[in-house]
């Protein structure tokens, strides 16, 4: 089970570049891809210095991804096909990243990071303390539930669970 893929986020990624950039189109193509990696490769970045990927599968490349020497957008590229999946992490990294990733990480994600920016122009010190946060609840049992995305959806186009005539 893939947890996440850069090609999910790419056309995202290219509109958001399209507003912003003119010409060049072989660079406007590798910064889109760029940045629609770029939070995957934050966590990974976070997972890998945490012991939550399998170290036995890229043994050189987590040594240097843990030194600072590549980015867990290059970690992602070079080393997982450019998807994180289930086997790239250990038995504990799946279970977080089963309870957290897809549930709450991306409103984390765009809570604490500024929108638009690529990995490396990222001050990632407020996403790893919200992480590091993230998985002290989820050992204590304590992880937040997540809304689910067509309840935010909907409170998004006004509809509210708790009155008036527009419900649910």
């Amino acid at each position: 089970m893939s947890y996440d893929r850069l090609d999910w986020h790419l056309d995202d990624a290219d509109e958001l570049l399209e507003l912003r950039m003119e010409g060049d189109d072989e660079l406007h193509a590798a910064r889109a891809e760029e940045l629609a990696a770029s939070h995957i490769g934050a966590f990974i970045r976070w997972a890998g210095q945490h012991g939550l990927l399998d170290a036995s599968l890229f043994p050189t490349e987590l040594r240097r991804l843990n030194a600072g020497e590549i980015s867990g957008t290059d970690f992602l590229r070079d080393c997982l096909d450019e998807k994180l999946t289930e086997a790239d992490v250990t038995p504990e990294g799946n279970a977080f990243a089963g309870a957290y990733y897809q549930h709450l990480y991306f409103d984390d994600y765009y809570e604490v990071c500024e929108p638009g920016l690529l990995e490396s122009e990222l001050d990632l010190n407020p996403l790893n303390a919200r992480l590091d946060e993230r998985l002290r609840q989820f050992v204590a049992n304590e992880l937040p539930r997540a809304t689910p995305w067509w309840r935010r959806v909907l409170r998004a186009f006004g509809f509210r669970s708790d009155s008036g005539p527009k419900t649910f």
